[in-house]
């Protein structure tokens, strides 16, 4: 199957989060949220959410854009190959928090725990693969690739 193709191609994951100011929508709403944000914000031009897992606030692990397809969450390079880009080979992980201000819940820990592994296993991803989407810009420079991204703090 697709697991298969996809081993030779994944290499890293990329933790993130997005701060939500109504944390009583539902676990697929908060989902919804964000997708139909990225798709709608014109600044995107995405068809999609941009990351392939959503942890909502209370740990419900929503699977977003399929690992079929390349995410658009890990940043943009100047350089126009596409097999250079941080997002080639990065599965996206996106907490729903503001964690530059508050800590993740037990909960959404618990389903990160469950999905790092379950991913590490599945896709042969080494533990010096997994990233916090504010280590990637360095990443990429040192890379000697010319990074158009901002600086993040998240997963804060």
């Amino acid at each position: 199957g697709d697991s298969c193709i996809l081993n030779e191609v994944y290499s890293r994951i990329v933790l993130h989060h997005t701060v939500l100011k109504d944390q009583n929508l539902s676990a697929i709403n908060q989902a919804k949220f964000f997708r139909d944000g990225q798709i709608l914000d014109r600044q995107y031009g995405y068809s999609d959410i941009a990351y392939h897992f959503l942890i909502a606030s209370d740990g419900t692990i929503i699977e977003c854009r399929p690992l079929t397809h390349m995410g658009m969450h890990a940043g943009k390079i100047a350089e126009t190959n596409p097999l250079l880009d941080p997002d080639y080979g990065s599965i996206g992980i996106v907490l729903v928090g503001n964690f530059d201000k508050e800590e993740p819940s037990e909960k959404q820990i618990q389903s990160l725990q469950n999905l790092l592994n379950w991913l590490k296993t599945e896709y042969h991803i080494a533990k010096q693969g997994i990233f916090y989407h504010n280590e990637i810009k360095k990443l990429v420079e040192d890379s000697n690739l010319t990074s158009l991204s901002k600086q993040k703090t998240c997963p804060g």
